[in-house]
């Protein structure tokens, strides 16, 4: 988690001082989607609802992390449990 945040720009701002190739990896992490939201409904005054295709993607990417994470966690207990 610390280095996608580091690489979404979490911790400092990825378009000053890194390099080409890290700000274009910068533009693919979720971290710098929420972000770049964060900073126009704060600083744009523009409104949650014009944020709505960020957050739903976001929102998604978290659902199916948790799905893939149930399905994993899943097999390894089956798996542990016929060893037995």
């Amino acid at each position: 988690m610390a280095l996608t945040g580091m690489l979404g720009g979490c911790f400092f701002s990825i378009d000053e001082f890194a390099p080409k190739s890290i700000q274009t990896i910068s533009k693919f992490m979720p971290e710098s989607w929420a972000i770049k939201s964060l900073k126009n409904v704060i600083f744009n005054n523009s409104s949650l609802t014009s944020q709505m295709q960020t957050i739903l993607i976001i929102f998604c990417i978290g659902i199916i992390g948790i799905l893939i994470t149930i399905i994993l966690i899943n097999s390894d207990i089956k798996a542990y449990s016929t060893n037995k």
